[in-house]
């Protein structure tokens, strides 16, 4: 799904996030898709583990209204909440980086990327780092 997808690409290990997106997904697929694509350009205006409980909170109270109504007998034929959009697998679309840093730290190199107003951190392997310096050399020494 696209909550899980935020964990196996690395943009975040949030559990608290996880959860809430995931629990918001079963009622409000496209609202909990929306938000993600909001954080990932950096045009959310909170931070995601605000938003994401918020988000929480309303499918939870709408799932509680809607077993309100369906136990009154309105709506009494029970249909399920509306499938999540196909392609959840695929990865995200690139975002333009705002900055870029490598650092070395105590012995490790440190990679620095700000999208918007997200910072993500990572540690990058010395042969990772010489690797990558070749392959610019190569492509663009031209």
């Amino acid at each position: 799904s696209v909550v899980t997808g935020l964990s196996t690409h690395g943009e975040t290990q949030d559990v608290d996030v996880l959860y809430n997106l995931a629990k918001a997904a079963e009622s409000k697929p496209e609202e909990v898709a929306e938000l993600i694509d909001q954080w990932r350009s950096g045009e959310l205006e909170t931070n995601l583990r605000k938003a994401s409980t918020e988000l929480a909170g309303e499918a939870k109270q709408a799932k509680k209204e809607a077993k309100e109504n369906q136990d009154s007998g309105a709506g009494a034929e029970g249909k399920k909440g509306g499938k999540p959009p196909k392609g959840d697998d695929v990865p995200p679309k690139p975002k333009k980086a705002s900055a870029v840093r490598l650092e070395l730290d105590k012995d490790e190199f440190m990679l620095t990327v700000e999208l918007g107003n997200k910072k993500l951190s990572f540690r990058v392997e010395a042969d990772t780092v010489v690797s990558l310096k070749d392959d610019i050399a190569k492509n663009w020494s031209k």
